[in-house]
């Protein structure tokens, strides 16, 4: 599930949203302060090690 939208405002460690593998949930947070510029995930979509989830200014 994408816990953000494009222009929401988030703090270090907030949820940014969370990835399900193999029955196993696991929350992906943000690294610094700013608002979401933009999402690059889709709901039902494949995430790879190193993809970019969210661009944060």
């Amino acid at each position: 599930s994408i816990a953000v939208q494009e222009g929401d405002s988030v703090k270090q460690g907030d949820v940014i949203c969370t990835l399900e593998s193999m029955k196993m949930q696991v929350a992906i947070k943000s690294h610094k302060n700013g608002s979401i510029k933009s999402i690059k995930i889709k709901i039902g979509g494949t995430v790879a090690k190193n993809d970019i989830v969210a661009e944060i200014e």
